[in-house]
């Protein structure tokens, strides 16, 4: 009918607006490296209230009251802790999100925990993820529990925090399912892992390198080669560069 044409043809512009001016398509394309590299890739979508034009400001405290709008963000499977015996990878109860935010933002933002913040390590302090030997790095972790609605929690529930001490947000789930959306090739069947097709190629890349590193090494250690000259044969040798040498003798 006409309500539904209509209804379709505002969702299909709105899918436009969000691939091509916030560039969901590039977070999507991220997520499907993830997943063929490590098995799983995820797009976190959530809302940001702090996003957009301001529409309000309390005259009393001054706070201001902005548009809001969607936000997204990639997620590796290293960022991700869920329930691992379960046997289905859409039948999580809870999910905790790992991201790293700039310590100095967050403090702007919660001034009443500033001393805790300033003590916690940041990203380049974190010896597992310091790959690259950064320095200076102001950004720290930043943990996000997303509970789903269920008989033992009616409202679900979101929570913030820093560390068992720092509660930044505690509230009910203010979104109708987990904002966290899994893109995998395969399922590694009976576990909530994911599983890609690159997982095979593993071993046969790990005898390729085997065998490269035999090759090099050989090259390596006798690529320049030796010449054995009898004892008193009234021999001259030149040096060239690069390590080889001419040999010269008269004949016997």
């Amino acid at each position: 009918d006409y309500k539904s044409v209509t209804q379709t043809q505002l969702a299909n512009g709105l899918l436009d607006y969000y691939m091509r001016e916030k560039r969901m398509e590039k977070y999507i394309h991220r997520a499907v490296e993830y997943a063929i590299v490590l098995g799983a890739g995820y797009v976190k979508m959530e809302w940001d209230a702090t996003a957009g034009k301001v529409i309000d400001e309390d005259e009393e405290t001054g706070l201001k009251i902005n548009e809001g709008d969607v936000k997204f963000s990639n997620l590796s499977p290293f960022d991700i802790v869920f329930d691992m015996s379960k046997e289905d990878s859409s039948d999580h109860d809870w999910i905790v999100a790992r991201s790293f935010k700039n310590r100095f933002d967050l403090i702007a933002k919660f001034p009443e925990h500033e001393d805790e913040i300033l003590t916690l390590p940041t990203k380049s302090e974190i010896e597992h993820l310091n790959i690259f030997n950064q320095q200076d790095s102001d950004d720290v972790a930043v943990y996000t529990l997303y509970h789903k609605r269920s008989d033992a929690m009616p409202d679900g529930r979101e929570l913030t925090f820093l560390s068992s001490e720092i509660i930044l947000l505690d509230q009910p789930l203010p979104y109708r399912r987990i904002p966290i959306f899994r893109i995998s090739p395969n399922d590694f069947l009976g576990t909530p892992f994911g599983y890609s097709n690159l997982f095979d190629l593993m071993p046969l890349q790990e005898s390729i390198n085997t065998l490269y590193s035999s090759i090099l090494s050989n090259q390596v250690a006798f690529g320049v080669q030796n010449i054995f000259v009898k004892t008193g044969s009234n021999v001259n040798i030149t040096n060239l560069s690069g390590g080889l040498n001419v040999i010269e003798g008269l004949e016997a």
